[in-house]
């Protein structure tokens, strides 16, 4: 777990409501105290707004958890779970290999593959490293009528 993470949730957890903090288990609570960066930059007071609090991606995944497994009421878990499903589907539709290849047209392609062709200066031996990431590519693009 990054340092800095655990120093971010550690922060937020100290301003929660008390009724809220009780709930979280004290080990886990120690844990991120022990593992926290100590100099890490203060990131919230007794007077800043929940939305005006910046957390990393990371810490805002433990802080999800912690509040998810200890302090959600039934309602809260399941608009939080139809959240991360919604977040879940849009990056699996953002990551399709059919879509990641939207936005390369052919004729880009070919501009780039010609001017590799230009100035290669070296000749590139088929038992290279650099020769076998080449192949796979060109098989890859191909494999979405791009040659």
């Amino acid at each position: 777990m990054n340092k800095n993470a655990c120093s971010e949730v550690y922060q937020v957890l100290q301003y929660l409501p008390e009724v809220e903090y009780k709930k979280i288990p004290k080990e886990k609570i120690q844990y991120l105290k022990n593992s926290m960066n100590k100099d890490y930059k203060k990131i919230c007071s007794i007077n800043t707004k929940i939305e005006d609090i910046e957390l990393s991606e990371e810490a805002m995944e433990i802080f999800l958890s912690l509040f998810y497994n200890y302090i959600a009421n039934n309602v809260q878990k399941t608009k939080l779970e139809n959240f991360l499903k919604q977040r879940n589907k849009e990056n699996e539709d953002k990551f399709k290999s059919e879509n990641l290849f939207n936005n390369i047209s052919k004729t880009n392609y070919t501009k780039i593959n010609n001017i590799e062709k230009e100035n290669s200066l070296i000749e590139i031996d088929e038992k290279s490293i650099i020769y076998q990431i080449k192949k796979v590519f060109s098989k890859i693009l191909a494999k979405f009528g791009i040659n």
